[in-house]
């Protein structure tokens, strides 16, 4: 490889289908998120997170409140914002924001629902961790969108 030449790394890609409607699976996914994103786990402050809020347009945060409700923590930032079919953002939740990833979330119809495709890419900002976080993120990535599908199947 030549000087300067950056490995790839593939992205984390996860497809799944919901038996709602586009704006139902939007809605819930990025105005919702505090009702179905495993904070115990998946947070910076961990036992100690209360809430965490997507602000919904093109520059908001990403980020968890910490339960003094004083402290937070930023996660990203959004880059597109584009209702009911797709949310992008800079995700660096735990890192600094320039090792940031790029996280596309988009909703089609599909038969009587719609599919929704989590695309992570741009590891390669992570430098010598990039791997080992993508792998984390190929398996941490099934809980959550788990929390995230019983919470947009749920009865309203």
């Amino acid at each position: 490889m030549s000087e300067g030449a950056v490995n790839r790394v593939q992205p984390v890609v996860k497809r799944l289908w919901l038996a709602v409607p586009v704006g139902t699976a939007f809605g819930v996914f990025a105005e919702e998120t505090a009702r179905w994103w495993p904070l115990l786990t998946h947070s910076v402050f961990g036992e100690e997170a209360q809430t965490c809020l997507l602000e919904p347009y093109e520059g908001g945060r990403f980020f968890e409140v910490h339960d003094d409700g004083l402290q937070q923590s930023e996660w990203g930032r959004v880059l597109a914002w584009e209702p009911p079919h797709r949310v992008a953002l800079s995700f660096y939740a735990g890192h600094a924001a320039e090792e940031g990833t790029d996280l596309e979330v988009t909703f089609e119809p599909e038969a009587e629902g719609c599919r929704v495709v989590l695309t992570q890419g741009g590891w390669e900002r992570r430098g010598a961790k990039a791997e080992a976080q993508r792998e984390a993120y190929e398996s941490g990535w099934d809980e959550v969108l788990e929390r995230y599908a019983e919470c947009a199947l749920a009865p309203r």
